[in-house]
């Protein structure tokens, strides 16, 4: 069976079976499925940031759509993390920390862990390739009224 008449057996659509057409992949079809329930750790992340979300908005005034331009995703991303739907991560954790003005520990203690490791390795990587091992010299620029060679 080729892939469109795969297709065009699953877009057959009445008003009395209700039949929508399942996803496509291969040769294969699938159901289209929710996504899995967060971990009770993972999903207290979420409520703990969206309460401190909560606290601080009028102070700070905040909204949703400010931490997501901040964060570079949409307002409708931000309220997938607040509502545990999608788990947090450590660069919205910074973005969040940063514009809370709280620290990340404050909210996920895991993440505030996972970015001192993260940092404590950028530490390293500059000591090992520091200044020492760059290609690059610093110039002088010339002032007015020299010439170049």
């Amino acid at each position: 069976m080729t892939f469109v008449e795969r297709l065009t057996i699953g877009c057959r659509l009445s008003n009395t079976d209700g039949f929508f057409p399942p996803l496509t992949i291969g040769n294969r079809f699938r159901v289209m499925t929710k996504k899995r329930v967060l971990p009770p750790d993972r999903l207290a992340e979420c409520t703990a940031a969206h309460e401190l979300f909560l606290r601080k908005k009028t102070e700070l005034k905040l909204s949703q759509r400010k931490i997501a331009d901040k964060a570079g995703m949409t307002p409708a991303a931000v309220n997938l993390y607040f509502k545990g739907i999608n788990p947090l991560n450590a660069q919205f954790a910074a973005v969040l920390s940063e514009v809370l003005q709280e620290p990340v520990a404050r909210f996920s203690p895991r993440l505030a862990d996972e970015i001192a490791k993260m940092a404590m390795q950028v530490g390293e990587t500059k000591a090992t390739y520091g200044r020492e091992a760059s290609n690059v010299e610093m110039t002088v620029q010339p002032r007015n009224g020299w010439e170049y060679p």
